[in-house]
């Protein structure tokens, strides 16, 4: 041999002639595991015929690296197991998992809600709450004495329909009362004005026509001298207050609120 085959110089193989050489001849295991045992039965072939070997590098045969790679690439492609094929998606499987673990969330689902339910007290039915006309009007009925219905209507007729109030500030201090009429009012004013002039008489003006208004617009309960004395502190001066606001005794600035501009 001329010398060490240089590995460019042989050509690529393709598949076919790969599968080809390798039915064809040993594989490349075998060569590797004999080219030892290769070497010396050339060189003793030489021998026994007198020949020498030109080339000593024939006694260490250096296959190709290009030809032993393709040749170890065509053993593994042999020898590699078959890759196991994926089994494609069941969706038809996977949709009846996930439709039965849904339905089993909403058996679940109603079970919880129908204990809670039972478990729950029974609503206690709530009254509806009373207005506080209501409620005045709830008031002057519980109170003793009260006046009747013909009596209510009697006033009503004496001083018109919305000349009748009642005024509840609690239980026990609950007054029917109407308005003050102008000739009441300038009567009080001339009574009070005298009754400051004369030597002796000590009341205070103010409370001498708070007290004078009231005993002539309070309709019931009837004011006794244990009202004047033993009422509570507030009761006489707001009950004033009322009679006189529904006597159109107003404040300017109460009075421009019920004021528009034509």
């Amino acid at each position: 041999m001329a010398g060490r085959v240089k590995s460019d110089e042989i050509p690529s193989l393709n598949p076919r002639q790969l599968q080809a050489l390798k039915s064809a001849g040993p594989s490349a295991d075998d060569i590797l595991a004999n080219v030892g045992a290769l070497n010396e039965e050339i060189v003793e072939q030489a021998e026994a015929k007198g020949v020498e070997l030109a080339n000593p590098e024939l006694e260490d045969i250096t296959i190709p690296q290009q030809v032993k790679g393709q040749m170890e690439h065509a053993i593994m492609i042999d020898e590699a197991p078959e890759a196991a094929v994926p089994a494609p998606n069941n969706l038809d499987a996977i949709n009846a998992e996930l439709d039965k673990k849904l339905a089993e969330q909403q058996a679940r689902r109603a079970a919880e809600a129908q204990a809670a339910i039972a478990e729950a007290p029974e609503p206690v039915e709530e009254q509806a709450e009373m207005s506080i006309e209501e409620q005045v009007l709830e008031l002057l009925k519980k109170s003793d004495g009260a006046p009747s219905e013909a009596q209510i209507a009697a006033w009503k007729a004496e001083y018109g329909a919305g000349g009748v109030q009642v005024m509840a500030l609690g239980e026990g201090d609950v007054y029917v009362f109407t308005y003050l009429r102008r000739k009441h009012f300038q009567g009080i004013q001339a009574a009070t004005i005298k009754q400051s002039q004369i030597e002796g008489m000590a009341k205070d003006p103010e409370e001498y026509m708070t007290e004078q208004v009231l005993k002539a617009c309070v309709l019931w309960p009837k004011l006794d001298v244990k009202f004047w004395y033993n009422s509570r502190a507030g009761v006489i001066p707001t009950l004033y207050n009322s009679v006189m606001l529904h006597s159109y005794h107003l404040t300017p600035q109460q009075a421009m609120v019920l004021t528009a501009q034509l």
